[in-house]
């Protein structure tokens, strides 16, 4: 890694605020891939090939920007999707026609990258195609045979990141590896399972937004897509393990101004990292229960998770000291309302809602059950307290009432501490504690300590960017969905949260 990149990695706002800055943004994707902190181990990892630590990393500290090696554009994918839209197909129809949609294109520019690196050159786009040919063969070492793997698999950090700044002794070294593997990059490019292996083992989606929102949004147009992505491959971030409880977590921002494709992924640390630790994230929501993850990650990805949260969570159901708690049960009689986006008219009256929260926390808050623990199952329920919340705060309540729920939004803020600093449903958590402490006008010291929570996630999430809470709200595209609005819940004509 170059010098340059490891000081540009100090501040990225030019990338995220691109009106004003454009000139040095430019100058930072010239430079794309920007890697910092972290090396490819096959020791010390989850399973097969992961990224660790090369020093000790600090919350908040960049880990790595990169741009897509193949992208599914989201505009062809919507008016493929749409052209095949029939009057008679169900919610589960175009759910699946999306996927298979964008599966598809993604395969078609896959292919075409692979086959314009086959097509030879010495000029710098031919020496760009083979750098994204290699970052995308790169990525089949762990998924196959060891025959296989004896022929595919590199492990260089510049190869798998698609770096083409890399200095002439890597590029020569760059060089050697595609003659030794020309032939078996025709050989992933003639074959359509292989590359279909690689996409489904590896590409990015709209993370945890579902196909199925998106599908519904198209269907009405109703409001922008926040992603100008939809199925990408980003070698480099496929590399990063899974954890329920992670460490890291990635934001993306456009590559160009007014480009509707190639996002840029941006990975920061959400928690200190010591050198030569492995760096994970998760690959489901982490604020789901514990039996619906596993069951998402075996069905989609193959394995089952053996983090350190789900071990602390598996032991309350196999433990025979847990028999009081009673806690699969109980959250199994409450999934109803721990889905997400649940329409407020479904939802249980305020005091009903009430006395079953209040029965929850009870439950998790008894000495018997280790606080780590009790915090990582109560993070599995995060939308069902945010749903009660929104029950809550849409009636006329009273300011015990809100300082109530100040107290409970408070311990999923300490939960989500715990567990994932980072997401998107902890900033919109803070923002709803910072607002009724505020309102708490006996205690206004509240309202400084919750904004000062708010930078903390905020820094963790976009690095030095946090420092300026106001404009990230409305500049991010992705913060502009799920932060709260400047009015308040009061005000707002929806869910908050």
């Amino acid at each position: 890694m170059n010098n340059d990149n490891r000081i540009t990695l100090n501040d990225l706002s030019s990338l995220y605020f691109r009106q004003s800055n454009t000139k040095d943004s430019n100058k930072i994707l010239s430079k794309l891939p920007l890697i910092g902190p972290i090396e490819i181990s096959r020791s010390n990892v989850t399973e097969g090939r992961g990224l660790v630590a090369s020093r000790d990393v600090e919350a908040g500290e960049c880990l790595f920007v990169t741009k897509p090696s193949s992208e599914a554009p989201v505009e062809e994918v919507r008016r493929v999707w749409l052209n095949k839209c029939k009057c008679g197909d169900d919610e589960f129809e175009l759910t699946k026609k999306l996927e298979q949609i964008a599966e598809t294109i993604l395969l078609k520019k896959t292919k075409r990258v692979l086959s314009k690196e086959i097509s030879g050159g010495d000029n710098n786009e031919a020496r760009n195609h083979r750098m994204a040919a290699l970052s995308i063969v790169a990525q089949i070492g762990d998924h196959h045979t060891a025959e296989s793997r004896d022929c595919y698999s590199l492990d260089d950090i510049d190869i798998i990141a698609n770096n083409v700044n890399i200095s002439s002794t890597s590029s020569s070294d760059c060089n050697d590896d595609v003659t030794n593997t020309k032939i078996n990059i025709q050989k992933v490019a003639s074959k359509n399972d292989t590359i279909l292996s690689i996409i489904r083992q590896n590409s990015f989606g709209p993370d945890f937004r579902h196909y199925q929102s998106i599908a519904k949004q198209w269907l009405t147009n109703q409001g922008e897509n926040p992603y100008r992505r939809i199925l990408s491959l980003y070698p480099l971030a496929a590399m990063i393990n899974h954890s329920c409880k992670p460490n890291a977590v990635r934001v993306y921002t456009s590559s160009m101004d007014n480009d509707e494709s190639s996002e840029v992924m941006v990975a920061h640390a959400t928690q200190a990292i010591k050198q030569g630790e492995e760096i994970v994230w998760s690959y489901v929501p982490t604020t789901r229960p514990y039996h619906d993850r596993r069951k998402r990650i075996k069905e989609t990805f193959g394995f089952d998770c053996i983090c350190e949260r789900c071990k602390a969570e598996s032991s309350v159901f196999v433990n025979n000291d847990y028999d009081w708690l009673n806690y699969e049960k109980m959250v199994s009689g409450y999934e109803y309302w721990n889905e997400k986006a649940a329409d407020l008219n479904q939802l249980p009256q305020y005091d009903q809602f009430r006395k079953m929260i209040l029965s929850f926390e009870e439950l998790l808050s008894d000495k018997r059950l280790p606080g780590e623990t009790s915090r990582y199952l109560r993070s599995g329920m995060t939308t069902f307290y945010t749903n009660y919340f929104n029950a809550s705060l849409s009636n006329q309540i009273d300011q015990d009432a809100k300082l109530e729920i100040l107290n409970l939004a408070s311990k999923i803020h300490l939960s989500l501490a715990s567990v994932d600093h980072g997401n998107t449903e902890h900033l919109s958590i803070l923002h709803l504690c910072y607002e009724l402490a505020a309102q708490q006008r006996s205690k206004q010291n509240l309202s400084t300590f919750w904004s000062r929570q708010l930078q903390i996630a905020h820094e963790l999430r976009y690095g030095q960017l946090g420092n300026d809470v106001e404009r990230l709200r409305k500049v991010l595209i992705h913060s502009r969905g799920v932060l709260r609005q400047r009015q308040g819940f009061e005000e707002a004509q929806y869910c908050f949260i």
